[in-house]
């Protein structure tokens, strides 16, 4: 609710605090956008430029900058992300019981028996779950039944084989965090999801296909895919034109990009080292907005594409430990290399 002096009182608060290793504010607007935010954050931590780069490498430089350190950060007007009510639940104290308003839980309790299932249930307006040490079974189960306004599951860390079909009715979900699960495959229902902007499998390390609809999913913007065991991409996949990341880094069975990868207008960053391909397809170099490629220890790469060069953004090409022997003539063309 706007209006009433809350970014006012906070910059106050922020202003008169010397307790802190490191200070941030940043504006996150409407439009929430992961990789803009994360660099925000870094800039005004350092106080100084940041290069846009790709989320990965962006948010292990933040690490980098906050660990073992206490930090103040302050993101002013965020509405997609953030809202206006948060609870934590932990063991043996519960601060406050989730009401109809509730926006924002993390479960931190050891066990979450059915009395704190039936509240939670009540949270009609519920946008992020985060369950950071929990018994998850019960919960999975209401996933998907209860929390149909859902903008964020962070379900990172768990070690869940099976993700239930209802997950395709959380239509407001824009933030699936499945990472270092034991997922083979994603429930087709996923592919429901319009809404959704980052799908996270990083370190699925038995996930073998993505489901063939994944085209379904218009708004995605990251699609994060680091150590599975992917052998290829669904052809549906070169549909999303809003695409920004692709990243397959230590992917050591994937062979192949889908043919039609040019079409993915907005791709910026392509990560591909570690993986067993062997060629890029020719439609890449259509990627007008495409800034880094990195191929490197892809050994089994012999040749770059004849117009590579046509790529006029890009800024990093990374090929390292391939099997390139001369790189095309057109490559002279790329001036912000």
């Amino acid at each position: 609710m706007g209006g009433l002096g809350k970014t006012t009182l906070a910059k106050l608060a922020y202003n008169d605090t010397d307790q802190f290793d490191l200070k941030a504010w940043v504006h996150v607007s409407h439009d929430f956008d992961l990789v803009r935010v994360t660099k925000c954050i870094i800039e005004a931590i350092t106080n100084a430029k940041y290069k846009l780069g790709s989320l990965d490498p962006m948010q292990c430089r933040l690490h980098e900058l906050v660990k073992e350190k206490k930090l103040l950060l302050v993101l002013d007007d965020a509405w997609v992300i953030m809202g206006n009510i948060s609870i934590r639940i932990q063991e043996k104290i519960v601060t406050k019981r989730p009401t109809e308003e509730t926006r924002h839980v993390s479960l931190f309790c050891k066990v979450v028996n059915q009395i704190l299932l039936k509240e939670l249930g009540k949270s009609k307006s519920l946008h992020t779950l985060s369950i950071v040490d929990a018994s998850f079974d019960e919960v999975l189960k209401q996933i998907g039944h209860s929390f149909e306004r859902m903008r964020v599951l962070d379900l990172n860390g768990f070690s869940i084989q099976e993700i239930p079909e209802s997950i395709g009715n959380l239509k407001h979900l824009r933030h699936l965090d499945l990472q270092h699960s034991r997922i083979e495959s994603l429930p087709y229902s996923i592919c429901s999801l319009h809404n959704l902007q980052t799908l996270n499998l990083n370190d699925c390390n038995n996930l073998l296909e993505l489901p063939c609809g994944i085209g379904s999913l218009i708004n995605l913007r990251y699609l994060l895919l680091k150590t599975t065991r992917l052998q290829v991409l669904p052809d549906s996949l070169c549909k999303l034109e809003k695409l920004q990341e692709i990243d397959l880094l230590w992917c050591d069975k994937f062979v192949v990009l889908p043919t039609n990868i040019g079409n993915l207008n907005n791709l910026r960053y392509l990560m591909l080292s570690r993986t067993r391909i062997e060629m890029l397809p020719a439609s890449l170099c259509k990627l007008e907005k495409l800034q880094e490629i990195d191929l490197s220890f892809c050994m089994g790469l012999r040749v770059l594409p004849t117009h590579i060069g046509d790529l006029n953004n890009l800024h990093s090409l990374n090929i390292e430990g391939t099997s390139v022997e001369k790189l095309p003539d057109s490559i002279c063309r790329l001036y912000n290399l």
